[in-house]
């Protein structure tokens, strides 16, 4: 990994630590509200992102277009449904 890609990686990460905390999720964890608890849908949309470029470029935004991503049951893992894969999505 080169240094520009090193730099962009802790650049996005502290983003995205800020924007968790400012969302007022950080407290639920275990902080003054309670714990944060949440039931996941029985699908989720999803794209691989080898290059974790997801951070910098938002994918995690509600406002995100899900529409090149593709669908897997949140109540198994992805192995078991034809899509070997290690890595971030």
């Amino acid at each position: 990994m080169g240094t520009h890609a090193a730099i962009a990686r802790v650049v996005c990460a502290v983003l995205a630590a800020v924007a968790f905390a400012a969302s007022g999720a950080a407290a639920k964890l275990g902080g003054a509200e309670g714990k944060l608890v949440a039931l996941l849908p029985e699908t989720a949309r999803f794209r691989t992102d080898p290059f974790d470029d997801g951070c910098c470029e938002h994918w995690q935004d509600p406002s995100a277009d899900l529409s090149q991503r593709e669908t897997l049951a949140t109540t198994s893992g992805w192995d078991t449904q034809g899509r070997p894969y290690t890595g971030a999505a």
